[in-house]
């Protein structure tokens, strides 16, 4: 019994991790934008449903599950092409996207940074 419950906890252990390290592209329109007071964090979410099963929002108020610095050195070309995405409701694309060390995706941490699409 003993040697049946470790193999599940490996099992278990495993899965997790391979969660954890997992990247996945992401597509769809910027729906919402929010700088978060406080976090030196621009919070948004995209309309696609990966983009939850990918990056949970977890506590977030109203449901913002990705994240981008403000102190990172390209935070005003991001901060263009989310605000063009939402007005002109043109798709944006996250390209190796994955959970970052603050418990959100972060564009700057883990991807290859933010693309328009048409």
């Amino acid at each position: 019994m003993r040697k049946l419950f470790s193999r599940f906890f490996i099992c278990v252990f495993l899965v997790a991790l391979s969660q954890l390290v997992m990247a996945a592209d992401l597509a769809g329109n910027v729906t919402a934008i929010w700088l978060a007071p406080n976090s030196n964090k621009l919070m948004f979410k995209i309309d696609s449903p990966a983009s939850t099963t990918v990056c949970p929002p977890g506590n977030s108020w109203y449901g913002f599950n990705i994240a981008l610095p403000t102190s990172h050195p390209n935070f005003p070309y991001y901060y263009g092409l989310l605000t063009t995405s939402m007005s002109k409701n043109i798709a944006v694309y996250l390209g190796g996207i994955s959970i970052g060390s603050s418990g959100f995706c972060e564009v700057t941490e883990n991807n290859y940074g933010i693309v328009l699409t048409k």
